[in-house]
């Protein structure tokens, strides 16, 4: 009994002694660990081609999140140089770029069946809202390039093509309508590439942007019916 009594009170004490040491030790402080300012240095100092050839090499971004690990080198490339490469125009010189451009489609020989909205009602073509869900005419980009409507190239480059790709929508790419649409989309794919890169003639980009003459003559062309 004596030696119950004994151990329990050792036992109870050493409890006493634990509680009191844990309460008055200070707490651990985590040590942080000071950044290597060789490392910082060489990293703010890299240059852009470094850092290409870092991101092609290993990617630049978390593996879980990037798609860099699975896109090919030659797509990262393109990739890079299209952001190297973008510029953002004011609507002021969209229009300078971009006016002369929509007004050589206008002045084409097959401008005219493009030019404007089609009446679906005047023409008998009921079904042709139901096809085409987002109607877009030339004269309708024209005015907005005149007007300074256009943010960014890229939204005059789709609308203009949209023009033709509903005429070849509504009407098939085999078709006579559909053969215009698509010379037409040739003429001003490579009329905009060259604008762009700064390619296209002096003259075309210096030449003062005026609405098209309105009043050209046009003549009643089963053609229209089709567009």
């Amino acid at each position: 009994s004596d030696s119950f009594d004994t151990e329990g009170s050792q036992s109870n004490k050493r409890s006493l002694q634990d509680a009191f040491t844990s309460a008055t030790e200070p707490p651990t402080k985590s040590v942080k660990q000071e950044e290597d300012p060789t490392t910082s240095s060489s990293l703010t100092n890299e240059t852009s081609d470094t850092k290409r050839e870092r991101v092609l090499e290993q990617g630049d971004a978390d593996h879980t999140t990037s798609l860099i690990p699975s896109m090919t080198k030659e797509a990262i490339e393109d990739h890079l140089g299209s952001l190297e490469n973008t510029v953002r125009l004011s609507p002021r010189a969209i229009t300078q770029k971009l006016l002369p451009v929509l007004q050589r489609l206008l002045s084409d020989q097959f401008g005219w069946v493009f030019r404007d909205p089609v009446d679906a009602h005047a023409l008998s073509l009921p079904d042709y809202f139901e096809v085409v869900k987002n109607p877009m005419h030339l004269s309708l980009i024209e005015q907005k390039l005149v007007d300074g409507g256009y943010e960014d190239v890229k939204s005059v480059e789709t609308d203009t093509k949209l023009v033709f790709e509903n005429a070849i929508l509504y009407n098939g790419a085999d078709s006579e309508v559909g053969e215009m649409a698509q010379t037409m989309i040739d003429i001003f794919e490579k009329d905009f590439n060259e604008v762009m890169s700064g390619k296209l003639n002096d003259c075309m980009d210096e030449k003062k942007a005026k609405p098209s003459d309105s009043t050209t003559q046009r003549v009643n062309n089963p053609l229209i019916a089709q567009v």
